[in-house]
């Protein structure tokens, strides 16, 4: 077995020192910068009077600042470390001393620290959409539909740990009205900001990424991107008509705590209403694959998913506990890959008098119960006397924006989206504590190529056994 302890020759001891050199020269980066470009004490300060040897300067530094000599020496050393320590201890296929098989050894160590139960810092990361006041809680324009981001894969349930620090801007690029999409399903265009090689002097910058979802529509039946029928409540045909249609009532009682509201609703159509009475924990569900008393939509295996719900009280605040979970046939919380369980909780004292969104994301696992269904259900029973409501239930599919970014949905709301909507989500990636580069996690994003190009994330933790300190 590779040995992950501080020891001279050892895998990380020695990834750390190739390290050293690439700190160095973002050091040096940083110094030159300043001295060829400081309008006070660099060269250029120099030359006001001389302006064509000034531009000199100005038409060369960056290129000077980003030669990348030592970064690509460091590179090999670093790809040679790995290839030559894994054929060592394990030897893999198609690799000797004279050919290497980067992926496979990088697995390799991955498998090896997971075994060992070795880690590295992890980062803190994050993406947040911009909450704008007017008119929708994500978007500015006319549609007032809501971003909905995940930092977390669905093949393992790893938080994305190299994502860029950059803001990320979705724009409706086709509408309704004149762009021929189907209303309360445009298409949104998500673009990240420029980048830079990763040994220029001012990387990180962004991804440079771009992709194209388009909105899901909780009003829509099995369609526009929504897996869920009648979620946004609009049909009750049964013999109790207050008993929504498609949806299984497991506690409480249509017609004494569970309604049909036609007035208090959101845009369109009806609502339900959940009539408080301080003990009585509403509870309904949906069954995803089931067309007769269900949604015929159904759900993949390793895949994101977000939900929205929209949601306001009466005109008197009440306390209460909400939960929306993903559940199996025997009312257990399905877990994602990782372990992670798929739910998510509503304090309902957030609730105001008019709809705002409530959201989440679920990742299915690999093996995929027989059964699967969307629950939502009190937990603390609401305020006795006191109503809320909830209409235009989203759920669908979410789309990463490119390898090792962020995921994202869109859900609409009662305004749909015209083309220019925007809205903006800012990523975030501490790049270890106090914002600096000399962090494992990061340093091999920068050395190897193969871990950013197939989104391989070491075994982290916040307490890590690797120290960064071995950068140095």
């Amino acid at each position: 077995m590779l040995s992950f302890d501080n020891a001279p020759g050892n895998l990380f001891n020695r990834l750390g020192k190739c390290g050293v050199p690439i700190s160095q020269m973002a050091i040096n980066q940083a110094a030159q910068l300043q001295n060829l470009t400081n309008t006070t004490t660099g060269v250029v300060a120099q030359f006001d009077s001389e302006s064509d040897i000034q531009a000199i300067v100005g038409q060369q530094y960056i290129s000077q600042l980003n030669s990348d000599t030592i970064g690509s020496l460091m590179s090999q050393v670093a790809v040679q470390t790995i290839n030559r320590m894994v054929y060592r201890d394990n030897p893999q296929f198609a690799l000797n001393l004279s050919y290497t098989n980067t992926i496979i050894c990088i697995n390799e160590v991955i498998r090896q620290m997971k075994i060992e139960g070795a880690t590295i810092l992890q980062q803190t990361v994050s993406a947040t959409p911009i909450v704008v006041s007017n008119p929708g809680p994500n978007f500015t324009g006319i549609g007032n539909g809501v971003i909905v981001t995940s930092v977390t894969r669905p093949g393992d349930g790893l938080i994305l740990q190299n994502i860029f620090a950059e803001n990320i801007q979705l724009v409706c690029s086709s509408d309704s009205y004149i762009g021929g999409a189907t209303a309360g399903n445009e298409t949104i265009t998500i673009t990240g900001t420029g980048n830079v090689g990763v040994f220029n002097f001012n990387w990180p910058q962004g991804s440079n990424a771009s992709n194209t979802i388009s909105a899901i529509d909780g009003d829509s039946n099995n369609s526009s991107n929504n897996l869920l029928t009648n979620s946004g409540f609009t049909s009750f045909t049964g013999s109790n008509a207050n008993a929504p249609d498609k949806w299984t009532i497991v506690v409480g009682a249509a017609g004494t705590d569970i309604f049909k509201e036609t007035t208090i609703v959101y845009g369109t159509g009806n609502a339900l209403r959940i009539l408080g009475d301080g003990s009585t924990l509403v509870q309904i569900k949906q069954q995803f694959d089931n067309s007769s008393t269900g949604t015929p939509g159904e759900l993949d295996p390793l895949t994101q998913y977000s939900v929205c719900l929209f949601m306001r009280r009466d005109g008197v605040a009440g306390t209460g506990i909400m939960v929306v979970d993903l559940i199996d046939g025997g009312n257990n919380v399905i877990n994602d890959a990782g372990g992670n369980p798929n739910s998510f909780t509503i304090d309902l004292a957030d609730l105001n008098t008019v709809y705002q969104p409530f959201t989440g994301s679920f990742r299915t696992p690999l093996a995929l119960p027989s059964q699967q269904w969307l629950r939502i259900r009190l937990t603390t029973a609401y305020a006795n006397g006191r109503s809320f409501y909830i209409d235009k239930i989203g759920f669908g599919e979410m789309t990463q924006l490119a390898v090792n970014e962020p995921f994202f949905s869109v859900h609409s709301g009662s305004i749909n989206f015209t083309q220019g909507d925007y809205g903006n989500v800012t990523a975030s990636n501490s790049r270890g504590a106090g914002g600096t580069l000399n962090t494992f996690q990061t340093l091999l994003n920068r050395l190897i190529s193969e871990v950013y190009s197939n989104e391989f994330i070491f075994p982290y933790s916040p307490s890590p056994s690797i120290s960064d300190s071995l950068i140095g």
